[in-house]
């Protein structure tokens, strides 16, 4: 059965600010750094809505890549936009309000459950994670993804910071 290894908090790292920001361009950056560290996403949930006092923006991204044949790095954005008016800025509409994102981020360890088939295969497949895996889990994929999180939050943050 795959289990999942947190990177970072199960709660996830989370970005807020008071900024005015290009939401098209916030999502040319995360596409980008999915594409150049050979993520695939998909965007699971968009939801816009008009208040008293202004739009709310809620969308939801899940991205995974397939490091080996028993590991998976997984990630999850959720973005959410409150108080938002548009605003013109150089010449561009963009918004200005509260945002906040939270990105989680976990390796998917056995994600195609290869050492499922048979009571022999799952005692051998727990001895592969808890002797031979842990230690490539903790030196080699925690520190990667770590990395790679670490670069998606800088994108993000430096989209968030154009314009003030």
């Amino acid at each position: 059965m795959s289990h999942r290894e947190w990177v970072g908090h199960p709660e996830g790292f989370l970005i807020r600010e008071v900024a005015i920001f290009d939401f098209h361009q916030l999502a040319t950056v995360m596409k980008k750094w999915c594409k150049a560290l050979h993520y695939d996403y998909t965007e699971t949930a968009h939801e816009l809505k008009d208040t008293d006092v202004g739009t709310e923006i809620k969308i939801k991204w899940f991205a995974d890549r397939e490091v080996t044949h028993d590991i998976q790095y997984n990630v999850k954005l959720g973005i959410k936009a409150k108080y938002l008016t548009k605003v013109k800025v150089e010449g561009k509409m963009l918004y200005s309000g509260d945002i906040e994102i939270t990105i989680w981020s976990w390796i998917e360890v056995d994600w195609r459950d290869s050492f499922e088939k048979d009571l022999f295969s799952r005692f051998l497949g727990r001895l592969y994670n808890r002797y031979i895996l842990k230690d490539k889990l903790d030196n080699v994929h925690k520190p990667q993804m770590y990395e790679d999180i670490a670069s998606l939050k800088d994108a993000i943050k430096g989209v968030l910071h154009l314009y003030k």
